[in-house]
């Protein structure tokens, strides 16, 4: 961050850096607020800069506030998106709704050295935090892609005008699986392929299963022998009888 670096045209507009567009401005009606975290406030330079009104505007780089009224002192503030951290709305009990968060000093950039961090405070005493903060995060969200992108790719990478798309999770949570993803045709080909196997597994089965009927034993089942010994004396003891029955 920076005070007094920001860029102004004659007419009072921001002269914006290259490849930099407007893309929120807000009301006439908001004041700031810059001062050192209570944290950081021991030991070192005191720090503090107010304007009472002014406008802030989110660019596709910086945020950025213009006094109404600037000083010689006070002239302009402004912030890279991705170098604001901890943004959070807030409201007191008797006051505007404000925007906050921590940024980092560049150096040279009328903050005293020995401050690491600085606390920006945005009141919008008429309205428009809640427009401010979605268009705050939708635009560090597309920085931050776009950095990721630049440092996978190494190559210069433009930022999207349009919001990145919402996440949508596949059905039960998790990545979707290999079958759902693979061609149809591949899925058609192994289905008809565990197919035959099934039909050629039961028809192995069922000439295993016919042949052990039809086979003959080689052996005799168990007691055959006695069972046939035991039959030849019961007909012999009945031979005899009918014998001695007609003598």
């Amino acid at each position: 961050m920076s005070i007094n670096w920001v860029m102004i045209t004659q007419a009072g507009e921001i002269n914006p850096l290259p490849h930099e567009h407007i893309r929120h401005r807000s009301n006439a009606k908001v004041s700031l607020e810059l001062s050192v975290p209570k944290s950081l406030q021991q030991g070192r330079t005191p720090f503090t800069r107010k304007s009472d009104n002014g406008t802030a505007y989110i660019t596709t780089q910086r945020v950025i506030y213009i006094p109404a009224k600037p000083t010689p002192e006070f002239k302009s503030f402004h912030a890279p998106i991705l170098n604001c951290a901890d943004s959070y709305v807030g409201s007191p009990f008797f006051g505007a709704w404000f925007w906050s968060a921590t940024v980092v000093p560049v150096a040279g950039g009328g903050v005293p050295a020995d401050i690491p961090r600085v606390e920006v405070k945005l009141s919008f005493k008429e309205g428009g935090h809640s427009e401010f903060r979605q268009r705050f995060e939708e635009l560090k969200e597309r920085l931050e892609h776009v950095r990721r992108l630049q440092q996978e790719t190494g190559q210069s990478v433009n930022i999207p005008d349009e919001p990145l798309p919402a996440y949508e999770a596949t059905e039960g949570g998790g990545p979707p699986s290999s079958a759902s993803s693979q061609p149809q045709p591949q899925q058609q080909q192994q289905q008809q392929q565990q197919q035959t196997q099934r039909e050629q597994e039961q028809s192995v089965g069922r000439t295993v299963s016919s042949g052990s009927q039809t086979r003959r034993p080689d052996e005799p089942p168990p007691d055959y022998e006695e069972a046939q010994a035991q039959t030849l004396s019961m007909r012999l003891e009945d031979h005899v009888r009918e014998e001695s029955d007609r003598a």
